[in-house]
């Protein structure tokens, strides 16, 4: 066996800071606000539906004064994708082969 696995030199360890120390540091050094803080998003609405035809779940938020859907997740064009998809993978109830005697 080699002697050097499991050793290690007393350089090559540091000190790991507290947390409460690094949290105080960063908050002296970066008194800027954050980017959310400066421009706040306007009155919205969070609605949850499910779309029937793929059975998906949609998450839509919608600016309350206007009534526009503001963001979706997901978008339409994957849900129409989505549709498309499922209307041909989906088996059909009548087979179109015939059987001649």
């Amino acid at each position: 066996m080699d002697a050097a696995i499991g050793t290690l030199n007393s350089s090559a360890v540091t000190r790991a800071a507290p947390v409460m120390e690094t949290a105080q540091r960063g908050a002296q050094q970066s008194p800027s606000p954050t980017p959310a803080a400066a421009s706040p998003e306007p009155a919205s609405e969070r609605r949850i539906e499910l779309d029937y035809e793929t059975g998906s779940l949609i998450y839509r938020m919608i600016d309350v004064t206007s009534g526009a859907t503001v963001r979706q997740t997901p978008d339409e064009a994957r849900l129409k994708l989505r549709a498309y998809i499922d209307g041909i993978d989906a088996p059909r109830s009548d087979p179109h082969v015939q059987r001649l005697a």
